[in-house]
């Protein structure tokens, strides 16, 4: 893929903010969010900051009962999460905004956020299916689209901003701060081409201007 991060000009010298974007701010975003906060702590990564929102959410709401038990599965907490409206977001600082839908992005875009920093998730199938007032079969069906689509964003966000000690101050540290880099690089790597995410891959593709 071939998104235009904001941040990639200057990748070795300031932090990346990623926003998860729905309706309600009580489902799908938060979900996302949780999920790609996962993998990046799991890389020990610090300098990527992700959030959600939603454009017609309320201030203050708990997450869905449903997307909080899809969650649970997997060994994460959903509890301490309060929606809030995107109207909140100074979306001025967002290096990239991941949409549930193309009216998602479309509502992002009318907010003055440029074409190249919106992704849709799951876009070649129209996006990812709100599960709100669903049953745990369709969260769970939610929450593997969303799973899917964590691990693409953590492996470009691995790529684009290396952390902040791998920065090759001159010709002589250039060798040490390759061996540095290089198990974040591989990781990187193995998700993006690993077999079984090949298709899934191809799912999540810029949005349209």
């Amino acid at each position: 893929m071939n998104r235009d991060f904001r941040c990639a000009q200057s990748a070795y010298d300031m932090a990346m903010h990623l926003l998860c974007l729905c309706t309600g701010n009580t489902c799908r975003s938060p979900m996302l969010m949780t999920l790609v906060q996962d993998a990046l702590d799991r890389a020990g990564r610090s300098d990527v900051t992700i959030t959600s929102a939603g454009t017609a959410a309320s201030l203050g709401d708990v997450a869905s009962s449903g997307a909080k038990a899809a969650m649970a599965r997997r060994g994460l907490n959903l509890t301490a999460h309060r929606s809030r409206p995107v109207a909140t977001v100074a979306l001025a600082d967002v290096d990239q905004v991941w949409c549930m839908s193309s009216a998602h992005a479309a509502a992002a875009r009318s907010r003055g956020v440029p074409a190249a920093r919106l992704a849709v998730v799951n876009a070649a199938h129209g996006g990812v299916p709100d599960p709100f007032g669903g049953d745990d079969a369709e969260y769970e069906a939610c929450a593997l689209v969303l799973a899917a689509a964590a691990q693409e964003i953590d492996a470009e966000a691995l790529v684009l901003l290396a952390p902040a000690d791998h920065v090759i101050k001159d010709v002589g540290s250039f060798h040490a701060a390759i061996k540095r880099a290089a198990p974040f690089v591989l990781r990187a790597i193995f998700v993006l081409l690993e077999p079984s995410l090949l298709l899934r891959r191809w799912q999540i593709i810029k949005a349209p201007s």
